[in-house]
C-alpha cells in the first residue's frame, strides 16, 4: 500500500501495447461466447426459466393507498371506444381551424412581448 502508481498517459499506453507490454486488449468475457446464428432454436434452458410472476393482493395489505392501488392494479383496465358505426368521426370546419390558429398565433404574440 505504500508504493506509490505512477502515472502513465493514453499515448504512452498504445506505446506499449504495440510493443507487447501491457495495454492491449483484454480477452473475450468468460462464459458469455459467440451469439447464436440467426434462425437457430432457442435454447430450452431459457424456456424453462420463465416463471408466472405473482402479484400481492389487496387483502394481505392494511394501508389503504396500497389496497386501492393493488385493487385497480387487478381490475380490467381496458378502454373501450363507444363509436357509432355508421356516423364518420367529427371533423373541424375551415373557420373553426382559423379561429385555433388566431388564438395560438396571439398568445404566442403575448408570451413573447411579456418577455
Amino acid at each position: 500500500m505504500n508504493e506509490k502508481r505512477e502515472r502513465v498517459r493514453k499515448k504512452d499506453q498504445e506505446e506499449a501495447g504495440a510493443k507487447g507490454g501491457k495495454g492491449g486488449k483484454a480477452p473475450p468475457a468468460k462464459g458469455k461466447g459467440a451469439p447464436p446464428a440467426k434462425g437457430a432454436p432457442v435454447a430450452a434452458e431459457e424456456d424453462a426459466e420463465v416463471t408466472k410472476v405473482v402479484y400481492p393482493e389487496a387483502v394481505n395489505h392494511v394501508n389503504n393507498d396500497i389496497k386501492d392501488f393493488l385493487g385497480h392494479f387487478s381490475s380490467s383496465r381496458k378502454i373501450i371506444a363507444n363509436s357509432s358505426e355508421g356516423q364518420e368521426p367529427r371533423k373541424r370546419s375551415d373557420e373553426e381551424k382559423q379561429q385555433i390558429l388566431e388564438d395560438f398565433n396571439s398568445e404566442q404574440t403575448a408570451e413573447s412581448e411579456s418577455f
